[in-house]
């Protein structure tokens, strides 16, 4: 992984976190507002429940399934170009899925590309903030402050969609929502400056670790003058391959304009990799890119491709290695916190539809409000904020106990220490260390725990009906068993929020610095795999229960 520490650029570090709060802002709320799609998708094709269920178990199991495969990607390509590609992927799908007449386009648009649009916004937002407060005393704040866009954006989604939907069609909802989508490629704007700072710092550590590779001044000269274009009564051959030399020339003039062009709109330049963007390319290439001809400088472009390939594939490789799967404490992490993420989609994606099902039946539709479907979101919504409040909460807990150990580090690496005073230093830095990852180990249990208590007293709690309460305005909060479930939700929200914030720093912690992106996407693929079982079991028993709740309801008459 790109590790980027500039004390001079400490305070554009904040402006990642604000790329990333944006990020998951935008893909939170896309993919905890699924609960209210998940309605309007079933009854436009009237389907049932079991099979529109694929939807949301898409969108929850997909972009894990895609991280082992995409954190290496992202680690490469750069921060900006993935969060580039990941807003415009997203914009795209909810774009393609207004338009398919199918359920089966439905489950590749909407299922498939939204998916990997939200997987490359995730993975470029958490890399990004991860890579520049790694060993900052802020660590904690940072990654709560980031995933709390998270529980910001699906507190704020769900009303809005609910919003759009009482005033537009399904399909014109989801026109409006590409849009909104598209805006995640602000953040890729801000990470651009993280690709940028580290191609520099990775350059600078090369030309302090080889500098025989500097080339001196005659040398570069000698160098340019036998660049020098031969004189056309230089070139031997009959008049084809004098054609065919020109044809050539033709041919990567026309490339060359081609790319400068790509180049010219800064929109287009994102979408490029970090290392083959022309400001990349220049810095690299100080004071000798200016005397490089085409012939060269297409072959240095071929080298890029073929080093960025190759990265690409170490990345890949780092997925099956035994440091990664012979790590137990990694191994039991993962398994955790995939349990616990399954308990929560389960409420999170099936509260809106399952208390809509039970608190509206026998209930004309024509006499059901705006209001009343305000009142509904607010369910995944209070889910969300719990989430926003965990995500700070445990943050500022978590950046206390990492705060000494950052202190320690730091003082490890200053270069005015002897190597008694050093050695002394790393065995309490050590003792240290494992104080405060005992204390971090104690945290996540502790969430563990009270994320257990949360999902199973919410399941337990009974859902009333309009018609049994005799509820005229069709407003649940009204009433105490409403409100004690919005209490519920919350709660379920606020351990969820934890998880999300410890996953940082507990892969920190748990693995080597090499192999934290593959740890990554190892882990996010495990919790996608939980997400989708999770989902599907979570539909059946919610199906289960609210069918023996409908038959005791009877429907209201509609004569006068």
């Amino acid at each position: 992984m790109r590790w980027c520490h500039s004390d001079s650029n400490a305070a554009f570090q904040w402006f990642i976190v604000v790329g990333g709060f944006l990020s998951y802002f935008i893909a939170d709320g896309c993919t905890y507002s699924v609960g209210i799609l998940f309605t309007e998708f079933r009854a436009l094709y009237q389907y049932n429940s079991a099979a529109t269920s694929i939807l949301p178990a898409l969108i929850y199991a997909l972009p894990q399934f895609m991280s082992p495969f995409l954190c290496p990607i992202t680690d490469v390509i750069g921060y900006s170009t993935s969060a580039a590609w990941g807003a415009l992927f997203l914009c795209l799908s909810f774009l393609f899925t207004s338009v398919a007449k199918t359920m089966e386009l439905t489950y590749f648009s909407f299922g498939l590309i939204t998916a990997l649009g939200l997987q490359l916004t995730y993975t470029a937002a958490f890399m990004a903030v991860v890579s520049m407060f790694k060993d900052s005393k802020y660590f904690g704040i940072a990654c709560g402050i980031m995933v709390s866009g998270g529980g910001i954006g699906s507190f704020a989604t769900n009303h809005i969609v609910a919003w759009i939907l009482s005033l537009w069609t399904l399909r014109e909802a989801l026109i409006i929502l590409a849009a909104f989508l598209l805006h995640a490629w602000f953040s890729a704007a801000l990470f651009y400056w993280v690709d940028e700072t580290a191609i520099i710092e990775k350059q600078l550590r090369a030309a302090h670790t080889e500098p025989d590779t500097i080339e001196s001044s005659a040398e570069s000269e000698q160098k340019a003058i036998r660049r020098e274009p031969l004189p056309y009564s230089s070139i031997h051959g009959d008049d084809a391959d004098v054609e065919q030399h020109q044809a050539n020339v033709r041919h990567r003039c026309r490339f060359s304009d081609i790319t400068r062009l790509w180049f010219l709109c800064p929109i287009f330049m994102i979408l490029t990799p970090s290392t083959h963007r022309p400001r990349a390319q220049t810095k690299a290439r100080l004071g000798d890119t200016m005397n490089m001809p085409e012939e060269e400088e297409n072959e240095d472009c071929a080298a890029k491709s073929r080093a960025l390939l190759r990265n690409i594939g170490d990345g890949l490789v780092q997925l099956f290695s035994p440091k990664v799967w012979a790590n137990w404490g990694f191994l039991t992490f993962i398994v955790s916190n995939g349990l616990c993420a399954a308990g929560v989609v389960i409420p999170w994606t099936f509260i809106y539809d399952y208390v809509y099902q039970i608190w509206l039946a026998g209930v004309p539709r024509d006499s059901i409000s705006s209001q009343v479907y305000a009142q509904l979101a607010w369910y995944p919504s209070l889910i969300g904020l719990g989430s926003c409040c965990g995500q700070v909460l445990i943050g500022i807990i978590a950046s206390v106990i990492n705060k000494e150990a950052s202190r320690n580090k730091l003082s490890i690496r200053s270069g005015d220490v002897d190597v008694v005073e050093v050695q002394e230093a790393s065995h309490s830095t050590c003792c240290r260390r494992f104080w405060n990852l005992s204390n971090l180990h104690l945290l996540f249990a502790s969430i563990c725990l009270f994320n257990g208590v949360a999902t199973i007293a919410f399941t337990f709690l009974s859902i009333p009906s309009a018609l049994d309460v005799s509820s005229q305005d069709l407003l649940i909060l009204s009433t105490s068993q409403g409100c004690v479930l919005a209490f519920a939700s919350f709660m379920v929200g606020l351990s969820d929020g934890g998880f999300m914030t410890l996953l940082g720093l507990m892969l920190e912690n748990e693995v080597e610095e090499q192999y934290f992106p593959a740890a990554l996407g190892i882990c996010l693929c495990v919790t996608g795999v939980f997400n989708f079982v999770g989902t599907v079991i979570g539909e059946k028993q919610a199906g289960f229960r609210r069918n023996r709740r409908l038959p005791d309801i009877q429907p209201v008459s509609n004569s006068g």
